[in-house]
């Protein structure tokens, strides 16, 4: 029955590309790699944060650097959260800094989650390199370039060009 009405609720929410659509409680990469293939193909640009629970860094960049990002305003903009964590945590989190857009949350298995990230990227940028840490942010238009930034450290937030 959950899982009927997690379907019914992302069909919706396909139909409403905007940053106001939904978060799933668990997903699996298929669903994400569908969802993130639908923000980008609808949006000019679209900007995706990858985090993770066991990151100390994650929320205060997803909070204090991603989210008041001026460009995630705009309409014709795309922005998704990927991230690694628990229910509890993830649910507190986007209360937290008030998240209300489209979020995907995987079970954490610490050194796995990178593995799991790669695999989502893969299928959307096929010449991506590779999730070495994070937080990390994305920038991918609607032809499949992209830039990639750490967002560690306000230092190491140059992007890197690929």
């Amino acid at each position: 029955m959950k899982r009927i009405f997690v379907f019914l609720l992302s069909t919706i929410c396909l139909s409403f590309v905007t940053s106001s659509c939904f978060h799933t409680s668990s997903s699996s990469e298929q669903e994400c790699i569908d969802m993130l293939s639908k923000e980008i193909e609808h949006s000019k640009t679209c900007f995706i944060f990858i985090g993770a629970q066991w990151c100390r860094a994650c929320k205060p960049s997803l909070e204090e650097q991603f989210l008041q990002n001026p460009l995630l305003q705009e309409d014709s903009i795309g922005v998704m959260v990927i991230y690694f964590s628990d229910k509890s945590h993830f649910d507190k989190l986007l209360s937290e800094v008030n998240y209300k857009g489209s979020a995907y949350r995987f079970d954490s298995r610490s050194g796995l989650d990178k593995m799991v990230a790669n695999n989502i990227l893969k299928k959307i940028i096929p010449d991506f390199e590779k999730v070495n840490y994070m937080p990390i942010m994305l920038e991918i238009d609607s032809l499949g370039n992209y830039s990639h930034w750490s967002l560690r450290t306000p230092s190491s937030s140059a992007p890197n060009e690929n």
